[in-house]
């Protein structure tokens, strides 16, 4: 009887050390990697969103530009890389402050003493306080107005978009008619491609040459909108 007794305890025992495991095999059933977004649920905390993918806490939070781990709210869309990728993810509401752009002649590599590209810049421009102010925080995925300051001098500005998932290619370019210091430029999947990693930079033109630019902006681009169904539904 006594053994009996024992047995049972083991057994008792045994299973309450392998059902907290088991719990945490299926919590992990969805795997982090990129492109994987995950939409924050009632109650949901960044330690059990981390188990469910199998990443860590901070991995998510570096991908997120989140400065405390304790506070996410319901709705809230994250990105889930895996913990050896984090280092590659921009945070999505975090972007640095903007220094100044410099006319492109500048920033680029010189033979004998002078820039190899000067004919493009222009001495007329001034670059000094010209800089992308919008959007900062992330783009939609569709239509967005991008803004800027101006360059005083220029004739015309260019807004290129890039996706950092295809290896920071150039997707698109979208340019002013005059000086206005505004445009309105399509990041949909169909013109800028899948994934949500992407950026932004303005350049001011001088007669279809560059004069100087704005440093990129690397920022996550939203979900694509869900369709609006086209066809009534049956009659009742």
């Amino acid at each position: 009887m006594r053994r009996l007794f024992i047995a049972l305890l083991m057994f008792l025992v045994a299973a309450l050390v392998v059902t907290p495991l088991l719990v945490f095999a299926g919590n992990a059933e969805q795997t982090c990697g990129t492109g994987v977004v995950h939409l924050v649920q009632p109650g949901e905390n960044l330690f059990r969103i981390s188990l469910r993918y199998g990443t860590t806490m901070s991995a998510i939070a570096n991908a997120n530009g989140i400065v405390n781990i304790h506070r996410i709210y319901a709705g809230q869309q994250l990105f889930i890389p895996c913990a050896t990728t984090s280092q590659t993810y921009q945070p999505l509401l975090y972007v640095t402050p903007l220094p100044s752009a410099v006319p492109l002649a500048n920033t680029l590599p010189t033979t004998g003493g002078a820039p190899t590209i000067a004919q493009l810049g222009s001495p007329n421009v001034d670059c000094s306080r010209f800089r992308a102010t919008s959007p900062l925080d992330g783009l939609a995925n569709g239509s967005n107005v991008f803004y800027w300051d101006p360059a005083p001098g220029a004739t015309s500005y260019r807004v290129n978009i890039y996706n950092l998932e295809l290896g920071g290619a150039l997707m698109a370019s979208y340019e002013t008619s005059g000086v206005l210091t505004h445009l309105q430029g399509d990041v949909s999947d169909g013109t800028v491609g899948g994934g949500f990693h992407f950026a932004w930079e303005v350049q001011a033109m001088v007669s279809d040459h560059i004069a100087c630019s704005s440093p990129r902006l690397a920022m996550l681009r939203s979900l694509a909108p869900t369709p609006v169904p086209t066809t009534a539904p049956p009659a009742s």
